[in-house]
């Protein structure tokens, strides 16, 4: 499949896909980011990965890849379920402060 404005695309797709992986890895904005990489994957599946339309060993491989971005998929509707946990920026941002020891 032939990709438009390579030049343009190519940096533009490793910049989401190393950025949103940074963000959802230390928590910050995980749900948000996880709905635009889960949309961006699913149309990059579809458009990239047709197994349904090759043959032979290329049906094979386009087959692999194409259930690899599915479990992909899966672990960003589960941080878009979820969250990214009681240790992301995310979490921080919405905890109470602690009074000091001296004050419980």
């Amino acid at each position: 499949v032939g990709v438009p404005f390579v030049s343009i695309t190519l940096p533009l797709t490793i910049l989401l896909e190393v950025a949103g992986g940074l963000a959802i890895l230390v928590g910050y904005r995980a749900r948000h980011v996880a709905l635009l990489l889960a949309g961006f994957l699913v149309v990059v599946t579809f458009l990239f990965h047709s197994f349904w339309a090759a043959s032979g060993a290329a049906a094979q491989e386009q087959f692999i890849q194409f259930m690899k971005n599915l479990a992909i998929l899966g672990g960003l509707l589960r941080v878009l379920a979820d969250g990214a946990g009681p240790f992301s920026f995310d979490a921080r941002k919405h905890a109470s402060p602690s009074p000091p020891a001296f004050a419980r």
